[in-house]
């Protein structure tokens, strides 16, 4: 880390040049975390080799494991066709399955039921997201958001990093018979038309409107009992609550869809379904990855017992929740400043959720025997011996999306992690997936200094989209008030605010919002209430303070250095400890400044 240091640059005058950071540097620096998670990717697939042979006890955690990982291996694997398994209806096939000489019984087809038995395998920003969020009048319970798809329909297939529109060989691929590609294909470029003029007149105002089922078809016009009970396969009284996002949005999509030609809809919906089905490993068929991705909760059980060992395992669990528990502390010590003159209410509601945060290293609850709950999560997983790969990874879809249902029935403080998947904050709980605390990235064994510059701004970020995942389907107000709350240095000042998917962008955009977590994070280890030793080690001569940024700088390279350098410094200017860490006091640019 030190060995590129420029000393001959004043790093009040020239962080950049002190820090050496050429652009050979800067891309070296890319290349060795690169080449640390790639590391922790491939203990994962020599893990997977060594024990795919063994012979396992049937419902074990491992014969799991190896069936998907053997029937991945088959020689001859089929390009994958999801369609021929899951159909729009109960005895509905989709139109281009039809019999020859027989129409398609459009009658049958209702498009939000077909979306709903879509979504139940994990579909999702297609026409509508259905999400479960936690309800803001009451925390411990979860609410049913509605929302517009998150993905304009003319970015749709760049997104998808497909061809640009429905063109005929591309709907050839997916089974549609060469007679009837071009007309389809030109019916349903329509109707992505009509789906993009729709996209225009949609608003974003993020407060969403909380009706019953009753309220919204009474007044709307709209009927989703049917769509939700076949997303979660259980019965909804008329008087269940659920947070709309655009009801004006909702009415005129089902008008469109309702009122447009029915096979060209059900077409639409086949297509983008095969279309989330294959992006799952669009980049990649590598059996390995591909276990990971599907069976996520199961692969880093045997990544700990087998890789980890208990020993490495045991340091992970006892280190990342400490560093985590005191960037807690230094959010609730800026709260309590309260710079902002907020409402006593409004801080207590803040500090109230960071009380309510867990965090999970790894996957899986830190509160439960692994084995246990990896075994509990999968009981009815039956995976057969003559299944295909595209069968068994329908099958894991539709457990991993039913697992996330049941959260509806369950308070939200006895539903942590529940998602097979890597997901960095699901409810309260934040999760610390391996490939990111591959050495050298993270060192267990390391002084304290290094491990809160390596995961301690990827901490708070996680606690800041946690709370933008609560708060998003409303205004942000809240979190646009935490955010200029914890930001001591006024990065902010002046600034104006929106609401944004991206907590980044609702709180300032990346720049401002890393400097104000780096900051906080430097509080949270050099702070006299943290409870870690300060005092300088033999290691080297360069004092802690000066090593926790020179890190920092060296880790996010290619974001403050290369593209922010000028308005880099200025603001690492505006902090108290980097002014102190290198004797700045006396420097021209703090005058200038």
């Amino acid at each position: 880390m030190l060995s590129s240091i420029n000393d001959t640059a004043d790093p009040c005058l020239d962080f950049k040049g002190y820090l050496n950071a050429k652009d050979d540097y800067m891309y070296a620096q890319l290349s060795k975390e690169n080449n640390a998670r790639e590391k922790t990717n491939r203990k994962f697939h020599s893990m997977f080799e060594r024990l795919k042979n063994g012979t396992y006890e049937a419902g074990s955690v491992e014969e799991m494991v190896f069936k998907l990982y053997n029937t991945c291996q088959t020689p001859g694997r089929q390009r994958s066709d999801y369609v021929k398994y899951v159909q729009p209806d109960i005895n509905l096939p989709w139109p281009l399955n039809t019999p020859d000489g027989l129409p398609w019984p459009k009658e049958r087809f209702q498009w939000l039921v077909t979306l709903a038995r879509l979504q139940r395998y994990g579909m999702k920003d297609v026409l509508l997201n259905l999400k479960i969020k936690v309800d803001r009048e009451n925390h411990t319970e979860p609410l049913v958001v509605i929302k517009q798809s998150e993905t304009r329909h003319k970015d749709l297939f760049r997104d998808y990093r497909i061809d640009s529109e429905f063109n005929e060989n591309d709907l050839i691929e997916k089974g549609f018979k060469r007679s009837q590609a071009k007309s389809m294909s030109e019916n349903l470029n329509n109707l992505l038309l009509a789906l993009e003029s729709l996209d225009e007149k949609r608003t974003k105002s993020f407060q969403g409107k909380r009706l019953t089922l009753q309220q919204l078809e009474s007044d709307y016009g709209i009927s989703l009992r049917k769509y939700l009970e076949t997303v979660f396969e259980r019965r909804f009284a008329p008087s269940f609550h659920l947070l709309i996002d655009d009801v004006n949005y909702l009415v005129e999509l089902n008008q469109l869809l309702s009122t447009y030609n029915q096979e060209i809809v059900a077409c639409y919906l086949m297509v983008r379904f095969q279309d989330y089905m294959s992006s799952l490993t669009h980049y990649n068929d590598d059996c390995g990855d591909i276990v990971q991705s599907n069976m996520l909760f199961a692969s880093d059980l045997l990544f700990e017992e087998h890789v980890l060992g208990e020993k490495k395992f045991k340091e992970y669990q006892d280190q990342i929740p400490q560093i985590f528990k005191a960037i807690i502390k230094s959010f609730k010590r800026r709260l309590e400043r309260n710079r902002l003159n907020l409402p006593l209410s409004q801080i207590s509601a803040f500090i109230k959720f960071l009380d309510g945060l867990t965090i999970n290293v790894g996957s899986m609850p830190s509160d439960k025997d692994h084995r246990s709950f990896v075994m509990d999560y999968y009981a009815d997983l039956d995976l057969d011996d003559d299944d295909n790969l595209d069968t068994m990874r329908l099958k894991l879809s539709m457990l991993r999306t039913r697992r996330m249902l049941e959260k509806l029935d369950q308070p939200v403080s006895s539903s942590p992690s529940t998602l097979d998947i890597f997901n960095g904050v699901d409810f309260n709980t934040i999760n610390i997936p391996y490939i990111l605390l591959s050495e050298p990235l993270f060192m267990t064994r390391g002084h304290e200094v290094f491990k809160f510059g390596s995961i301690g701004t990827l901490l708070a970020e996680k606690v800041l989209g946690a709370f933008h995942n609560w708060d998003v389907d409303f205004n942000c107000e809240d979190l646009i008030n935490l955010g200029k709350s914890l930001d001591d240095h006024d990065i902010y000042t002046n600034k104006t605010f929106r609401c944004s998917e991206n907590f980044y962008y609702t709180i300032g955009g990346i720049l401002g919002v890393k400097l104000n977590l780096m900051s906080l994070v430097h509080d949270a280890y050099f702070s006299t209430e943290s409870g870690y030793d300060h005092l300088q080690h033999i290691f080297t001569d360069v004092p802690l303070k000066q090593l926790f940024f020179i890190q920092f700088a060296q880790r996010h390279l290619p974001l403050f250095i290369y593209y922010f350098s000028t308005k880099t410094e200025k603001l690492f200017l505006t902090m108290p400890a980097f002014i102190e860490a290198f004797n700045c006091s006396n420097s021209p640019m703090i005058h200038q400044r």
